[in-house]
């Protein structure tokens, strides 16, 4: 199936209404719950949140990066050292600040893409994480990223 903008863009939509759900049904003690632990570094239900916040950030520079031609990521680029690294700068924020922060990033995520169009979506740029990808499949990555934390952050919390 072909990705269009719109496709992209409702789907994304979707995407951050089910995720701005889910966190606002939390609890003040589910917040605080384990979900991640690699190498000594746990990462709580918040710190989860702190991530999609700062992924949100980062996918946008991506995105802006590769439609005004550049190469995107660099190649030797330590995708783990620096998610630790923005999640810490975005941490300090309560749940509340984090979803206001995310709500308006997604907003802005939509308003990119809004503005897009087809020939765009086929421009290719590296992602950390997909290698050389087309900018449609980075921006499906957006959605299928949170995707994957909601499922995991449900599994701990029911």
């Amino acid at each position: 199936m072909k990705q269009t903008c719109e496709f992209l863009y409702e789907h994304l939509k979707q995407d951050g209404e089910k995720t701005v759900t889910f966190f606002h049904k939390l609890s003040e003690d589910q917040w605080q719950l384990p979900v991640y632990v690699n190498d000594g570094i746990e990462w709580r239900i918040q710190q989860v949140l702190a991530h999609l916040v700062a992924s949100e950030a980062s996918f946008a520079r991506l995105i802006k990066n590769i439609l005004a031609g550049g190469r995107g990521a660099p190649e030797k680029f330590d995708i783990d050292a620096f998610n630790q690294l923005e999640i810490e700068k975005v941490r300090p924020n309560s749940p509340e600040e984090l979803l206001v922060r995310f709500k308006q990033l997604r907003e802005s995520t939509l308003d990119l893409i809004g503005i897009m169009n087809q020939s765009e979506l086929e421009k290719v740029g590296r992602h950390p994480f997909l290698g050389e990808a087309s900018l449609g499949d980075i921006i499906r990555l957006i959605y299928r990223h949170n995707q994957i934390h909601l499922r995991d952050l449900k599994r701990i919390v029911h």
